[in-house]
């Protein structure tokens, strides 16, 4: 377990949030927070889902963690004691699988604005109390949808609500785009949201890999088509540019991470901090 600090006025708040479930929120919350701790940033995933949470079932944390934000919501733990080092480096504060674990999620900007660095918030799908509440704890947030009329649909209801809270909507990620005729372009959707389209994740079979092995795909391959777009992403949100990696430094990449590495990287969590 790491530490955390009370008060640092460098903090900043990411709320990645979605109108509709299923659309890869989470992947795109811990892989774009791997994109930021590649840039030097420092950077807490937090998994504010408590309704549906899988953000540690996809790194492999649950059933390891006795603490989760739950604990901490409910003051039966410090917050220091619900965050947890992934051997990316990256800090996370899970929450729990459990349905009797629910709590208020009132408390989640007492515990965000103890956090320090770039800290990443899951939201909950949707625009109930819970997914308010979160929004309410963000300084900034960032819309993931899918190229289909139902889920860009629901994601320019959140853009509406985000903008009424007063929140600075950073864009919208178009996640899992295929390129094909029967979706939506990111023109159509910059025009249905009134809202630019800031990052595009290419429909990648690594992405679906590293999480059947729960190793984050920028982490597991670095060099992968949705690793590069995630990066990109990043660099977009810091106001950066982006350089594609050379032919050679892909090739390389694609010998990183063998799949007996990929797999065994789950087991080897380091939870102490």
């Amino acid at each position: 377990m790491v530490s955390c600090m009370d008060s640092v006025p460098s903090r900043r708040v990411i709320g990645i949030v979605s109108g509709k479930g299923g659309v890869g929120k989470t992947v795109a919350a811990v892989n774009l927070g791997l994109a930021f701790l590649e840039m030097g940033k420092d950077v807490t995933v937090v998994d504010a889902d408590m309704t549906a949470s899988n953000l540690g079932v996809q790194l492999g944390f649950y059933p390891l963690q006795p603490f989760t934000l739950q604990s901490v919501l409910a003051d039966k733990v410090q917050l220091q004691n619900a965050i947890y080092l992934h051997p990316s480096g990256l800090r996370i504060i899970p929450s729990s699988v459990a349905v009797d674990a629910l709590v208020k999620s009132s408390k989640i900007k007492d515990v965000t604005k103890r956090l320090h660095g770039l800290v990443i918030v899951d939201s909950p799908a949707g625009l109930d109390a819970e997914a308010l509440a979160v929004m309410q704890a963000c300084d900034d947030i960032l819309v993931i949808t899918n190229p289909e009329y139902p889920a860009v649909t629901d994601a320019v209801k959140v853009i509406k609500r985000s903008k009424e809270l007063g929140k600075n909507v950073l864009g919208i990620v178009v996640n899992r785009h295929r390129g094909k005729k029967h979706e939506l372009r990111p023109s159509e959707i910059e025009i249905m949201a009134e809202t630019p389209v800031i990052g595009v994740i290419r429909e990648d079979k690594d992405v679906r890999k590293s999480i059947f092995f729960k190793a984050p795909v920028v982490h597991a391959k670095p060099n992968a088509k949705a690793s590069r777009d995630f990066r990109r992403l990043a660099h977009t949100i810091m106001g950066m540019e982006y350089r594609e990696p050379g032919i050679l430094s892909r090739m390389l990449g694609k010998k990183k991470r063998k799949p007996a590495e990929i797999r065994n990287l789950a087991s080897h969590m380091d939870v102490s901090g």
